[in-house]
């Protein structure tokens, strides 16, 4: 009888907290982003969020800007003239600037 009552909690909790997975699951959305969408390359090296709300990402060889709906690669001609062969990361100053 006691043996009993403890496969049936058991039981209960378990269905608990797969119930409370499947609303956790279902109140996210979950997307994937890549070329096909309008990323440069597949690999992303570096992603940073900055203060006025667009995510910045680096890949081997481009800086991107997204905001959310597209990515808006930066012209390679506004990069410096001692471009590093690889972006690795990306940072901002202490005036924001990228």
């Amino acid at each position: 009888m006691f043996y009993g009552l403890i496969v049936i909690c058991v039981v209960v909790c378990v269905e608990g907290v797969f119930a409370e997975t499947r609303r956790m699951d279902e109140a996210y959305t979950v997307r994937r982003w890549g070329v096909d969408e309008g990323l440069p390359e597949e690999i992303v090296t570096s992603v940073t969020q900055f203060p006025d709300g667009f995510v910045w990402l680096t890949t081997p060889r481009h800086v991107v800007r997204f905001d959310g709906v597209a990515f808006l690669p930066c012209p390679q001609a506004s990069y410096p003239a001692d471009k590093p062969k690889k972006f690795n990361r990306i940072l901002r100053d202490r005036q924001g600037r990228v």
